[in-house]
């Protein structure tokens, strides 16, 4: 009888035993059994866990003696560590609620997530907000959307009086917080300052302040485009309405001192009416007085015209030509009765004597 030891392969098994010839049968008896490296168990049917590389698993309990590969745990080195997920732990965990770790399959965090970032996983910002630790807010998108994540930009553009690629400064001519004000009369050409409005170049003309945003003394109206009137010397007017508040200079009136006073006119409101009849004014332009409407004893346009030596029963002339239409006062002649009939006769009669003399 002769006994030798083989070995052989079943599967992931080694099988050991000792062959024996008896009568011409060939009889195994098992000696021992031993898994294949990489397999462990009753039936050495279960595979080893991640230990580290080069090495392998105890064969009976499959525990890794030297530790496990990177975010592998475990004394089997079989299941993900803590912030780690799928099938190869090869996924870290997004920002889950402090002290949560993720679920180690699909990642997904059981009581929501930090600060900005979205679930299920809490591995992308919530909207509205970017950067690798979705701290920043994103800029004035156009209403609706949100900007990139990542990189912040917005890419269906701004809201209005926003620009920049992020959509985080103000349009030009605009500043403020919200970019809600426009920019003041900065000079042609220059924008203000988009967080103080200020103009750094100075402002158009009539304008004034930093910001170029009120009018320059003496000057009123929505675009500061009309002068303010006659207020009182060393005065202005109020830079929307245009009233004085303190009165006028001589010879105007109005709350806006824009208009002769009344029995004045003139460029300058400097020169005074004729004798208009008694309770009228002359024209504030050309200093007419109303037709017909001289005081007694005046005629003309103006009426600075002195009427002549009118019959004393009527001693008023015509008030627009200044004729005396009763006739004229003794001695006097002419349409306007300004003519002294002695004196008329007495050069008359020189001019015959001079004349007699001269032909003798």
């Amino acid at each position: 009888m002769t006994k030798d030891i083989i070995v052989i392969n079943v599967m992931y098994r080694e099988y050991k035993a000792f062959k024996i010839e008896r009568n011409s049968f060939e009889v195994e008896y098992p000696f021992d059994l031993v898994c294949k490296d990489g397999f462990y168990g009753l039936k050495c049917a279960k595979p080893c866990g991640h230990c580290t590389p080069g090495t392998v698993c105890n064969k009976s309990a499959g525990a890794c003696p030297n530790g496990c590969q990177d975010n592998w745990s475990g004394s089997n080195c079989d299941r993900c560590k803590d912030g780690f997920y799928d099938s190869n732990c090869s996924k870290s965990c997004g920002h889950c609620k402090s002290g949560d770790v993720c679920d180690k399959v699909n990642g997904e965090c059981p009581r929501g997530c930090q600060g900005q970032w979205s679930r299920p996983n809490c591995d992308v910002c919530k909207g509205g907000f970017y950067d690798s630790s979705c701290s920043t807010p994103c800029g004035h998108c156009k209403t609706g959307t949100f900007c990139n994540n990542m990189t912040g930009e917005c890419p269906n553009g701004c809201q209005d009086q926003w620009s920049g690629s992020k959509c985080n400064v103000c349009k030009d001519g605009f500043y403020d917080s919200n970019c809600s004000k426009p920019c003041g009369h900065c000079k042609t050409g220059i924008f203000c300052n988009k967080v103080t409005g200020a103009c750094p170049n100075g402002c158009q003309d009539h304008w004034n302040g930093s910001k170029c945003d009120v009018c320059k003394d003496g000057f009123y109206d929505m675009n500061c485009s009309k002068a303010c009137g006659h207020c009182t010397t060393g005065t202005f007017c109020d830079n929307m309405t245009g009233t004085c508040p303190n009165k006028c200079e001589d010879h105007w009136s109005g709350s806006k001192c824009d208009v002769c006073k009344g029995g004045f006119h003139g460029l300058n409101c400097s020169e005074s009416c004729g004798h208009c009849e008694t309770g009228t004014f002359c024209d504030k332009s050309t200093g007419i007085c109303p037709k017909g409407f001289c005081a007694d004893g005046f005629y003309g346009g103006d009426c600075d015209n002195a009427c002549g030596h009118c019959k004393t029963i009527q001693p008023v002339c015509e008030k627009t030509e200044g004729n005396c239409s009763a006739g004229c006062q003794q001695e006097w002649e002419g349409p306007h009765c300004d003519g002294n009939w002695i004196k008329l006769n007495i050069n008359e009669k020189k001019q015959t004597i001079s004349h007699l003399f001269y032909n003798m």
